[in-house]
């Protein structure tokens, strides 16, 4: 249980927790980055545009945001 209150500390989980926490083994991370991945700006020319990213090539796309794409969590800050 404390393993898990450390893990929270400093993360904001708009999902109420239906998302699970944990480590993944170094292997399994790299398979996990893999594909489109959603950024957090949109685009200045189209609203219902955003821009992503292909994590298997460094390619970089805008969007319409009703496409799927995964979404990668990051924490800000220090």
């Amino acid at each position: 249980m404390r393993r898990r209150r450390q893990a929270r500390r400093g993360w904001h989980d708009r999902s109420g927790g239906a998302l699970p926490l944990g480590c993944a083994p170094p292997a399994e991370v790299r398979r996990l980055w893999v594909g489109w991945f959603w950024s957090s700006s949109p685009n200045a020319n189209n609203s219902n545009n955003a821009w992503n990213v292909n994590f298997n090539n460094g390619n970089v796309n805008n969007n319409n945001k009703d496409n799927a794409k995964y979404v990668r969590l990051v924490r800000g800050g220090k």
